[in-house]
């Protein structure tokens, strides 16, 4: 019924990135070994708080990003928006009056392991957070079972916490459709534990399905991810969701390679 709008969602899409894509400037292939190296280079500056410094390898590989050519790379439209972003957000918090190292380290840490995902699809290195992520769902299920609503707060901001920093990366290496329904589950998560009234039984369905994604998600297939997760999901709204998605990752895309361009315009 809604797969003909879809189609044409898609086509103006394709129209907007043809239409605009002259004005993003001259594009250079992509070089996601050199990437990654040099998101390693800024983790490790901002480990020894070496924030200044930090921000000179982190313009280059904007800069070297923003005019790359991924018309022959593998790369999702929802991925080269959210390396986008983890560039954005590590430049704001460095730039920052009051910097924070927590956050900035975070930071840091979801671009090292986005641009790692990039370069290494076979063996990322966002598969080494499993264990920790088992432990805080593990936390969340202790405290779910114990009935005390602080602790059970503080183990789902946990949770929520250690997905946002493998999030970027599992955008790079899963299709849209399966970060979706990881997305869709920790937010059902978090919903159930925000009410006023909590279902502890609903939570705790929820951690315990989310708790069984997580092999799949890190050492198994996509197809599973998806099916165990197909309960939450509204049928005729998602694929609205994901359209529009899409459509805003291309423009946002688009306008992160023209600040760029204007940027090294300036400086030039």
């Amino acid at each position: 019924m809604y797969k003909p709008q879809i189609l044409r969602w898609l086509a103006i899409v394709s129209i907007i990135v043809f239409i605009l894509s002259p004005a993003l400037g001259r594009a250079d292939r992509a070089d996601a070994d050199s990437w990654t190296k040099q998101a390693e280079e800024i983790h490790r500056l901002v480990k020894e708080k070496k924030w200044a410094e930090a921000r000179k390898p982190l313009a280059r590989l904007a800069a070297d990003f923003s005019r790359a050519d991924f018309s022959d790379e593998r790369v999702s439209i929802e991925a080269i928006h959210t390396l986008s972003e983890c560039l954005l957000d590590l430049e704001g918090k460095l730039n920052q009056i009051r910097p924070d190292q927590e956050l900035i380290l975070a930071s840091a840490v979801r671009l090292r392991l986005a641009f790692d995902a990039l370069s290494h699809p076979n063996q990322p290195l966002w598969l080494e957070r499993y264990p920790e992520m088992m432990r805080k769902i593990e936390q969340l299920e202790q405290a779910v079972q114990s009935g005390n609503e602080g602790e059970v707060r503080e183990a789902v901001e946990k949770l929520f916490n250690e997905y946002q920093l493998i999030r970027p990366a599992v955008v790079v290496s899963k299709t849209p459709q399966t970060t979706a329904k990881v997305d869709s589950m920790i937010a059902f998560i978090r919903g159930q534990s925000d009410g006023a009234e909590r279902d502890r039984q609903g939570l705790m369905n929820g951690v315990k399905r989310f708790k069984q994604m997580m092999e799949p998600l890190f050492y198994g297939s996509e197809e599973e991810v998806i099916a165990l997760a197909r309960w939450t999901d509204p049928p005729e709204v998602l694929p609205f969701l994901w359209v529009g998605a899409v459509i805003a990752a291309v423009l946002a895309y688009v306008g992160w390679r023209k600040y760029r361009a204007e940027q090294v315009a300036v400086r030039g």
